[in-house]
């Protein structure tokens, strides 16, 4: 999961959302939910480098915070890294997963490589292993 941390006026917006997934994997699968019962609004599966799908969805009712559902962590590190590239700097964007009970999390700044996110990554799991 990731979120934009104290973003009191940054919301993301799906359609652009889905309109810069597009712009980085033209493969991408894409579906905008018009039916307000369902909880996501969004839904997406990308493919990786080795033809592996990275699924992720915005929720409804959130306006700072992603989901995506994939377990290699490469995937999730290469995912985090490029939407650090849709949030201004001005806001910190913070990567967790819920096995991790709010214990760790990874935070992603202008200055974070996909190695570095990795790294943490690795890191975090094996904490929140313990």
């Amino acid at each position: 999961m990731i979120f934009v941390n104290n973003s009191e006026d940054f919301k993301i917006d799906p359609h652009k959302f889905a309109e810069k997934l597009r712009e980085k994997w033209s493969n991408a699968q894409i579906t905008i939910i018009d039916n307000d019962s369902d909880d996501r609004i969004l839904e997406w599966n990308v493919q990786n480098a080795i033809d592996k799908w990275i699924h992720g969805y915005i929720l409804r009712n959130s306006k700072d915070f992603i989901n995506v559902d994939t377990s290699p962590i490469e995937d999730i590190a290469l995912f985090a890294f490029w939407y650090r590239s849709l949030v201004p700097s001005e806001y910190q964007l913070i990567l967790f997963h819920p096995s991790w009970d709010g214990r760790v999390s990874v935070v992603i700044d202008s200055t974070t490589t996909i190695e570095s996110i990795s790294n943490q990554l690795e890191r975090c799991e094996s904490f929140a292993g313990e």
